[in-house]
């Protein structure tokens, strides 16, 4: 359906595409992976017909329609959410107004010859609006901008957030039953249900899609195959993603004779996911999800170190005063919408908060709050008289497409001032994964990983120590999001993060403020629960919440119900058991915590496979234990003395 042949590309000296060659069949549902910076958004527009290649051609029939979702909304700012999707639908529009012209004229011809061909007509249009999605176009609008939970419909374009307007053009695209998908990073700004949506509508679709994506769980539930792009080439790779992984480990000469540790067990624990598991049962859990681990850590800090020896520093931090950060009751209201409402922290030096929630629940206006560009309608923020804040802005507005790269850290001269060392711009550009020699560089060549990378490059110049990252993970690759995990983890200030990205806020995140959502057409939208922890903990929680809620219900509706006295507190033995069940948790997981640092070691494997075997057995078994045992504990907790 599509082929690109020998594509070649260059911005100055930087070599984008170097004779790379595709092709894009039906049924086809491709990945496209890579570095930032590598080519993969650069192919796509070339395919989307947005950018002329330096040479090569790109071959398709000229009556195919193509779908593109390009990293910045294509979007008319002062179109309506309803006018921009189905702006994307104008040819079923306009293929059903003339379904309906053919139909009142072959009502009043007498012809007959007219008749036929007016009859025949009827029917090709009837087919053309069939495929591209039925006479029912507004039953489809409206599931469509429900499941990407798009819930302003007349707002104009010009008054949403950059994420708002992103699940938007999703929509849009998605409405115009293209013959082909062209898609850059599509699970950008989209919660789970969301995700889920995306899946089922491309495997169930016979159109072939080829995205751009750094989500793994995303390209193995979705991709058919992998194309990777590298200095310049592509190379392709069969299904799942642990195969692509192994591959460029051997591509990059990475032998077992000078495997590290953990190299050497990544390779080995790829092997065991490629075999496939007799059942993914409880047992075999714990080891998928190390393995998983592993491979990102070897991922990120293995390109970490063979591309360059990073060395990024942050701008000396203020000295934190007694008061930091404190909201007091804060809430806020937008029109007739209360988001939120009684929101109270205190932050002290170290705390790095996750903001998880539902899109447009009010995350982004909650760091807008902290940072003072909106005040709230309840309550106050209060900030220390030392605490300075930076931030990280998910629209880029902070970096301007016309300048370079020089020119947007540096007013003049050659030298960028991080707090008081002075650094050569092209040494700092090489801290964040740049050439020097791509100084001179237009931001508006870049990526949107690039620009991200660019915009830390910005933001950690600046003395700060409160750090507001408005999805800082976007787009970026797993070698930049190992160098921002390591900044953050170092960082002396306080740091505020809203991500849907869960590996990442296990990763960095001391706690977790949620929005989680109020019952329909309740007041206000969200309750804003503050947990300690990181997300993994956070969801234990929420999930051990839920259960007692759950409880609670079943047993006021058995007293409800039967009329008869349900039990309010513990028998003598079960006294017994709930003082003791808190030490034996903490004993299990000490266990558990025990062998799986013997694990993770690796020296086992090697040296005794048996007893790893053996190990790797006790610890799923641990693992559903102490889940047994946190079930139990919340049933006990649940009575009174």
């Amino acid at each position: 359906m599509l082929f690109a042949q020998n594509l070649s590309l260059k911005y100055g000296p930087k070599v984008i595409l170097d004779g790379l060659s595709m092709s894009l069949l039906s049924g086809d549902r491709v990945a496209l992976v890579g570095q930032n910076g590598a080519g993969k958004s650069t192919l796509l527009k070339i395919l989307a017909k947005q950018l002329a290649p330096d040479g090569g051609s790109v071959e398709m029939n000229s009556r195919l329609r193509v779908a593109y979702l390009a990293q910045e909304p294509q979007l008319s700012l002062d179109m309506s959410v309803l006018e921009a999707v189905r702006s994307g639908m104008s040819v079923l529009y306009d293929f059903i107004e003339q379904h309906r012209l053919a139909c009142e004229q072959v009502v009043s011809c007498y012809d007959t010859g007219q008749q036929k061909r007016l009859q025949a007509r009827i029917a090709d249009l009837g087919h053309q609006i069939e495929v591209l999605g039925g006479f029912d176009i507004e039953h489809r609008v409206e599931e469509v901008l429900s499941r990407l939970h798009i819930n302003a419909r007349e707002q104009l374009i010009k008054s949403l957030s950059g994420g708002e307007r992103r699940r938007v053009d999703l929509a849009r695209v998605m409405l115009s039953s293209p013959d082909v998908y062209l898609l850059d990073e599509p699970t950008n700004h989209l919660d789970r249900d969301s995700i889920r949506f995306l899946v089922d509508t491309f495997t169930s679709s016979p159109f072939p899609v080829l995205f751009v994506s750094h989500d793994k769980a995303f390209i193995d539930s979705v991709a058919t195959r992998i194309l990777e792009i590298e200095d310049g080439k592509s190379y392709g790779h069969d299904m799942p993603y642990a195969n692509y992984l192994e591959n460029r480990l051997i591509r990059v000469d990475i032998s077992s004779r000078t495997l590290h540790r953990k190299e050497r067990m990544v390779v080995r624990e790829l092997a065991w996911l490629r075999a496939g598991t007799p059942a993914r049962t409880t047992k075999q859990n714990a080891r998928i999800s190390r393995a998983e681990n592993l491979i990102d850590d070897v991922q990120k800090n293995g390109e970490l170190n063979r591309q360059r020896n990073l060395d990024v520093r942050l701008a000396k931090v203020n000295r934190l005063g007694k008061t930091i950060l404190e909201l007091k009751n804060v809430g806020f209201t937008m029109g007739d919408r209360v988001l939120f409402e009684d929101v109270n922290l205190i932050v002290t030096a170290g705390d790095r908060y996750g903001i998880v929630g539902a899109n447009g629940s009010g995350k982004t206006t909650l760091l807008r709050l902290i940072n003072g560009e909106k005040e709230p309608t309840q309550g106050s923020v209060v900030q220390g008289i030392n605490t300075r804040a930076a931030q990280f802005d998910q629209n880029r507005e902070q970096l301007d497409p016309e300048l370079s790269l020089k020119e947007s850290l540096v007013e003049y001269g050659d030298y960028v001032f991080v707090g008081e060392e002075k650094i050569h711009i092209a040494s700092y550009l090489e801290r964040f994964l740049f050439s020097g020699n791509e100084m001179n560089r237009k931001v508006e060549t870049l990526s949107g990983g690039e620009q991200n990378r660019l915009l830390l490059a910005k933001l950690f110049k600046t003395p700060s120590n409160c750090l507001l990252l408005d999805e800082p993970t976007n787009d970026l690759d797993l070698s930049t999001l190992g160098i921002l995990e390591e900044i953050l983890n170092d960082y002396q200030g306080v740091v505020f993060i809203v991500s849907h990205d869960r590996q990442f806020l296990d990763r960095v995140c001391t706690g977790i403020i949620a929005f989680e959502p109020s019952e329909p057409k309740q007041i206000p939208e969200s309750n804003v629960v503050v947990y300690q922890g990181d997300y993994t903990t956070y969801e234990r929680l929420k999930a051990q919440s839920a259960l007692t809620v759950a409880s609670e219900k079943s047993s006021n509706a058995k007293k409800d119900g039967g009329g008869q006295r349900t039990k309010q507190k513990r028998t003598y033995g079960e006294q017994r058991e709930y003082e003791s069940i808190e030490k034996l948790i903490q004993k299990t997981e000490e266990t558990r915590d025990g062998i799986q640092k013997v694990l993770e070691d690796g020296e086992i494997f090697r040296q005794e496979p048996q007893k790893a075997q053996e190990l790797t057995k006790k610890l799923s078994q641990l693992e559903k234990e102490i889940a047994t045992l946190y079930e139990r504990w919340q049933y006990l907790e649940s009575f009174g003395l």
